[in-house]
């Protein structure tokens, strides 16, 4: 692989996501936004509602695509002339939008919504390289599969919940609750590996 051109920030804390730049041989500086996305999150959550559900995901995918960008405006001050990637990734069914868990309570509530049905991992994704801003969002379905309370209370043992979206990380144990996935599987990780090739980051 050609060697990098331009350094790169990564506006993420999140070790799934520097995992997976890092098996792509990617050299990065890890450099969080405190951008606080809470309060956009809950004017998703108020977008539920049967009677828009139709457009309710696309809307989700818009105000993701401004949570990402707000991220990388926080961050723009201090990169120097570097590219910068962002993500944001959030679990959605037609009830609304679920971030990560406050605790292990809330995040039992979270497994047992998702189980047994169909739900969407959105990924919002922004890459900034010298005067291009490239925001794209990508969307995988997951499905779940009929799992008693004993497998959830289970799941909960073994993996940090309260670190992921939608109380689950697919790539920590996920077989034990999910039956298939349509989409990218980075996806719902957390940064789907297909932006990476359509911005020409792994060749830049």
């Amino acid at each position: 692989m050609p060697a990098q051109k331009q350094d790169l920030i990564l506006g993420s804390a999140s070790p799934r996501r520097q995992e997976i730049l890092r098996r792509k041989g990617l050299h990065f500086t890890v450099m969080p936004s405190s951008f606080n996305e809470q309060t956009m999150i809950k004017e998703m959550q108020q977008l539920s509602g049967w009677r828009k559900r139709f457009f309710y995901q696309k809307r989700v995918k818009k105000k993701m695509e401004e949570i990402v960008f707000y991220k990388y405006k926080n961050l723009a001050p201090q990169v120097n002339g570097a590219a910068v990637l962002c993500f944001d990734t959030l679990v959605c069914d037609n009830r609304g939008c679920l971030g990560k868990p406050a605790n292990e309570t809330e995040a039992l509530g979270m497994l047992r919504r998702l189980n047994n049905k169909n739900h969407f991992v959105h990924t919002a994704c922004l890459f900034h390289c010298d005067s291009c801003i490239i925001i794209k969002t990508y969307t995988t379905r997951v499905s779940f599969k009929n799992n008693p309370d004993s497998v959830l209370h289970n799941y909960i043992a073994k993996v940090d919940v309260t670190d992921a979206a939608g109380a689950y990380k697919i790539q920590d144990n996920g077989d034990m609750l999910i039956k298939k996935i349509k989409g990218s599987y980075s996806n719902v990780v957390g940064l789907p590996e297909i932006f990476l090739k359509y911005t020409g980051i792994l060749l830049c």
